[in-house]
């Protein structure tokens, strides 16, 4: 049950969360320029391209960082169910993998910010001129 759980509720449910409300903010986008045609369109059109990569970036380094624990626990309970022989190699190696994909999850909490940071133009601008504006209240 605690398998069950584990992988509808860490991997999949907010990965289909994330990729549902990501398609539709884009064809919300999509329907509201259909309606109001803006007069700079170009500008408009390159901003949701990047909205659209924001999201689907976000969605594949969410997938990358929290798929790999419920693969290796999912792995060990059968391994440990079917009363298969472990080596204190494979034990390590087992370890190590568990420590290693626990620490992506937990690393999957600050990485929408470098996604955001490496993929939009305009968050890049905007971090920046948040910095700089902080540097001049600073003194």
């Amino acid at each position: 049950m605690y398998f069950l759980h584990l992988i509808l509720f860490v991997s999949l449910v907010p990965l289909l969360l994330k990729a549902t409300f990501g398609f539709l903010a884009y064809y919300n986008m999509k329907k509201l320029h259909a309606r109001v045609q803006p007069i700079s369109s170009i500008t408009i059109y390159r901003r949701d391209a990047e909205l659209f990569t924001m999201v689907l970036a976000e969605a594949i380094v969410y997938l990358i960082t929290t798929l790999p624990y419920p693969v290796i626990i999912i792995e060990r309970a059968a391994t440990n169910y079917m009363n298969i022989k472990k080596s204190t190699e494979r034990i390590a190696m087992e370890n190590f993998f568990l420590t290693v994909s626990l620490a992506l999850i937990y690393l999957n909490c600050s990485t929408p910010f470098y996604t955001y940071l490496a993929v939009s133009k305009k968050f890049r601008k905007d971090f920046k001129a948040f910095f700089l504006k902080l540097k001049c209240w600073g003194g």
